[in-house]
């Protein structure tokens, strides 16, 4: 595992209504200039969440709006029943 750990919960302001939300490793997660970004892979999504896989080169990065981070254990249950 990552040295950030956790999840958060990003909203993805460019998909669909601008209003979809999904719960990734924090360690996906970088600031650009005043923009929050988020590294999403193409495929294999569940897996590499369930890992906190690193993001590599492959990986789309999407801005986004932070809802909440957690490290509480119903968050990561719930990841991991995916």
């Amino acid at each position: 595992m990552s040295a950030l750990s956790g999840y958060a919960v990003v909203q993805f302001t460019e998909w669909g209504d601008g209003k979809s939300a999904e719960a990734v490793p924090v360690s996906w997660l970088m600031t650009v200039g005043r923009k929050l970004m988020c590294y999403y892979p193409k495929t294999g999504r569940n897996k590499a969440v369930k890992t906190h896989e690193t993001p590599r080169g492959d990986w789309e990065l999407h801005d986004v709006l932070s809802v909440t981070s957690h490290q509480n254990l119903n968050l990561k249950q719930n990841v991991e029943a995916w």
